[in-house]
């Protein structure tokens, strides 16, 4: 590293918050999106010296750039994003029973995609099982249905 690069680097800490600014301005061209010193110039010290041996070996960078690219698609098909599975539909007009400490609970599943407990409409089978329970807990876990439940629509396999 030349003199003026470690002059620089050195200078940092020296430097406010306005001048860090302008800095991260000029040698990114944009504005920084994080004002936390330390980030600030960890960031700068590191892009004044990408800078500076982009000068001294301008192949350096495209033969890292090249390695990221290389790297980067090599990840891809390890990093599959799960795709979320679509929540149960039951068929309406079924009943769901389920015992819970000494007690029976049924629920019947509307039309419109409800389920009425008590006389009263859910939204899901989470909400009624945390009404019955005063917990958190899976309605579908709750009420023992799995994708291949015959109550569950599309889920018969």
């Amino acid at each position: 590293m030349s003199q003026s690069v470690l002059a620089q680097i050195a200078n940092l800490p020296s430097l406010n918050i306005k001048e860090l600014n302008a800095l991260w301005y000029k040698l990114y061209g944009k504005a920084p999106t994080v004002q936390r010193r330390p980030y600030l110039e960890g960031r700068l010290a590191y892009r004044i010296q990408e800078l500076e041996y982009a000068q001294v070996n301008p192949s350096l960078l495209a033969s890292n750039e090249a390695r990221i690219e290389k790297l980067t698609a090599s990840l891809k098909p390890l990093a599959k994003v799960q795709k979320k599975k679509e929540p149960f539909k039951l068929v309406p007009g079924t009943r769901l029973k389920r015992d819970f400490q000494g007690k029976s609970y049924e629920v019947n599943v509307q039309s419109d995609g409800t389920f009425e407990y008590e006389g009263r409409p859910y939204t899901s089978l989470t909400a009624v099982s945390q009404e019955i329970t005063g917990q958190k807990w899976s309605g579908p876990a709750f009420f023992g249905l799995s994708r291949k439940s015959e109550a569950v629509i599309g889920g018969r396999r």
